[in-house]
């Protein structure tokens, strides 16, 4: 009789320690199933914007994905646009509404947005708010910010603006204009004459120009020497980095016509001389009169 106690007592002991075992291996689960079904599963992924930069003035798409990511069902979704103070909707309202997503089921919203014009080049925060009710009727909320970049590409474009160098003269400096008409900014500017088999280059190659704002200009000087007295073209290149720091380089083939001094307003050496031919002229006709007056006054006598 006590050793089927004993026994009985064994038993007992084991399938108690079992039923532990089974009791704390599942409650993780139950938990992270009560995660699931009952906390903030509304998920918002994929943000994009059409066209991918946003540019000051120009209005643009923001697209978005809206997934549940819950077991169960959620109803009466409402995404908020909130706009900021660069950042507007346009033709548009600030809210989305779904009526309801099934577990793992998603959709697309878009809204249509403008970036002020005078609005500044950098990343910007509007706000979205995700408003649903789950399967058991309860209200929750998701308040976030997305970042988006505005960024306006620069427009750089070069000239010749003045030279030394004129038919009869074939040694001298051209200045070189860039313009930046764009709407963004340009850093880091540097330009560089190429070499080619028209010129020679005298002085650097490279001229550092720096910042290059919208609507400004800067001008950089070359010596140069023509080997042929014949109209050529300057091949020029520019590297420099948008607002963001994203490289761009360009080339420019500039047209360089010869002119002659006078058209350019230049006053030459042959005017001078020819100065010179008259004065000497005159001082030359001032003593043969002077001599022949001489002359005359002794006959006379």
């Amino acid at each position: 009789m006590k050793k089927e106690i004993i026994v009985l007592g064994l038993i007992s002991i084991f399938f108690i320690n079992l039923l532990i075992i089974q009791t704390s291996a599942v409650t993780p689960t139950i938990s992270y199933e009560h995660r699931l079904d009952f906390g903030h599963v509304l998920v918002i992924r994929n943000i994009s914007t059409s066209p991918e930069t946003l540019i000051p003035g120009e209005p643009s798409i923001l697209k978005m994905i809206v997934e549940n990511t819950g077991n169960q069902f959620v109803n009466d979704i409402v995404i908020t646009f909130n706009s900021t103070d660069e950042i507007y909707l346009i033709n548009d309202i600030s809210k989305r509404k779904i009526p309801r997503l099934d577990s793992g089921e998603f959709k697309e919203i878009n809204f249509n947005i403008i970036v002020l014009p005078n609005t500044a080049e950098g990343v910007y925060n509007p706000g979205i708010i995700a408003d649903y009710v789950n399967h058991i009727g309860e209200e929750r909320q998701d308040i976030g910010e997305i970042g988006l970049a505005v960024k306006a590409n620069p427009a750089i474009f070069a000239k010749v603006d003045s030279t030394g160098i004129y038919k009869g003269n074939s040694l001298g400096v051209v200045t070189i204009k860039f313009v930046n008409n764009g709407m963004g900014n340009a850093k880091f500017l540097t330009a560089e004459l190429l070499e080619s088999k028209d010129y020679e280059i005298i002085s650097s190659n490279t001229e550092y120009i720096g910042d290059l704002d919208s609507d400004d200009f800067e001008s950089v000087d070359f010596r140069i020497k023509l080997n042929n007295e014949k109209n050529v073209n300057l091949l020029l290149r520019i590297d420099y980095q948008d607002s963001l720091n994203k490289d761009f380089s360009k080339d420019f083939k500039l047209p360089f016509k010869i002119r002659t001094a006078k058209e350019l307003g230049i006053k030459t050496n042959g005017t001078s001389t020819a100065i010179a031919v008259i004065l000497i002229i005159i001082v030359a006709g001032y003593f043969i009169y002077k001599k022949y007056k001489k002359k005359k006054k002794i006959i006379t006598i």
